[in-house]
This record gives C-alpha cells, structure tokens and sequence, in this order.
C-alpha cells in the first residue's frame, strides 16, 4: 500500500497481488536461509538439547542458545529450563559444539565453536571454524523455522521472525557473527559475556544485511577476567556504529558467568521480542 498515491485500488486484484506478495516474501526467506545452509549438516545433532513449550496453545516461538568453549548444550539446559517456566510458549534448542583442538588450551580437543589463539585483543583472532558453526545455527533455524511455518497465521511474516539466537561467551561471539549475518529475519539477538569477532569483516557485511534491524542485547559482568567487559562494551557500539539497536547491560563484580539478575533481564527481552501469539 503507497501512503503517496492518491488514486484508490481497484478492490480485490490489488489486494491479492499484496497478499501474494507477502507470502513469496516470507517463503524466499526461508529459501535464502537453506541457501546459506548449503549441504551442510552438524555433526552432533544427537548433542542437541531441546526443552519443548509447554502452553497449551503449542510452540509459537524458538530460542537458540549457544554454550561457551569446552561446554556443551547439556551446560545450559537448567538456564532454560529457567526461562522456559516463564516463557512456556517457547521451545529452547541448545546445540553442542563439535571437538576441536584449541590452541589456548594447548591443542586440547574440547567443544569448541572455532579455534582460539589467546586471551588477548579479540578483534586479532582469525576465529578459524566459525563460518562452518555458522552454518550449523543457519541448519537449525531452518528446521525451527519449517517447525513455526505451520504455527503463524499469517502468512505475510517470516517464521525465521520469531526466532531469536543467542548464547554464552564464545556462543555469544558465534550469534552475533551468524545472527546479523542471516539472510532471514529474526526476532532478536543476545550475547552473555560475549564479543564480536572479525568486527571489520561483519561491520562491513552489515552495511548491506538485512538483520542490523534486529533488536540486541548485550549483557557483561564486569569483574569478567576471560571476555574482559571492554571487549564487550567496544563490540556493543561497534555494533551500534554499524546501525544495530539494542541495549548494553552492566552486572557489577560478576565474572564470566551468568546470574539470575542477567537471566530475568533476558527474560523479559525475550517475552518483548516473542510474545504469546494471538489465536
């Protein structure tokens, strides 16, 4: 509909077109994403946690949620757990990270979303794996998104938009690599204790992506000694510079971890972005 044309629609043709229209939109954006996915499959799906919606009306929406190194889906399952008795209309689906040496560790295998040299400047890391882990968060919201096509009655919006990604520490770094990077909308992103990595690299890709319109939250303890909190607040307006809204949250003394503060400020962001939907 053009606020600017003074010349009413002709009724039903127009209106059909419009509809169409809608519906080819919210069906190519699943296409993009599977696109983005390719023939890739994770390795560990049989890893994946999953904590179902327990309303009565079913799942109206999904939260991704992405552990830190050397954790696993399993690690963060009493967090949503949490969020799911408050939220009971949202199905959690925490993945696990495939084995992977990491040089910070001395070549150890551990979970790990991509390799990481050091404990100093982030923004230096190449992040090496990360674009397949990226790959692994585009295969399982294609599967949550194909899981919420039958769910939205309205067939003008995108399943992928009421998904919203996220995760811990390295977790973190992979959703707001992979989540403003997805070729689908999505409802929101959250980082906890986390960072961006490869700045320049997303900074750029985000001047023409479709997602720096999705709404952010960062959330950083800050007596954190691995993820120090400036990383944290320099990704935040990194971010912000590059056109991303969202809020910065501060948790005095917490190092890095979570706390029931930061996970009921979550909470409520996740209740503003996926709300109940209406029959």
């Amino acid at each position: 509909m053009s606020s600017s044309s003074s010349v009413a629609p002709s009724s039903s043709s127009s209106s059909s077109s419009s509809s169409s229209s809608s519906v080819a939109s919210a069906g190519s954006d699943l296409d993009h994403l599977r696109t983005q996915v390719g023939d890739h499959v994770p390795s560990n799906l049989a890893q994946t946690v999953q904590v179902e919606a327990t309303a009565a009306s079913g799942h109206s929406g999904t939260v991704l949620l992405l552990h830190g190194l050397g954790d696993s889906g399993a690690g963060w399952l009493d967090a949503a757990q949490y969020l799911s008795t408050r939220l009971p209309h949202l199905r959690f689906v925490l993945p696990t990270a495939p084995q992977r040496p990491v040089t910070l560790n001395m070549g150890m295998r551990m979970p790990a979303w991509y390799d990481l040299k050091g404990l100093d400047d982030r923004d230096l890391e190449h992040c090496e794996g990360i674009d397949t882990s990226a790959s692994t968060l585009f295969y399982h919201l294609v599967k949550e998104a194909e899981r919420l096509q039958e769910k939205i009655a309205d067939d003008s919006k995108s399943p992928s938009s009421r998904i919203v990604v996220g995760g811990f520490s390295q977790g973190a770094a992979t959703s707001l690599y992979a989540g403003y990077q997805c070729a689908a909308p999505l409802a929101g992103v959250f980082a906890l204790s986390g960072y961006l990595p490869k700045p320049a690299q997303l900074a750029a890709r985000l001047e023409s992506g479709r997602n720096r319109d999705t709404p952010l939250l960062m959330c950083h303890g800050t007596a954190d000694p691995m993820v120090r909190f400036e990383w944290g607040k320099r990704s935040f307006e990194a971010l912000q510079a590059a056109g991303v809204k969202g809020e910065f949250k501060a948790y005095r003394g917490m190092q890095h971890s979570a706390c029931v503060e930061e996970l009921d400020d979550l909470c409520a962001f996740l209740k503003e972005r996926l709300p109940p939907l209406k029959k």
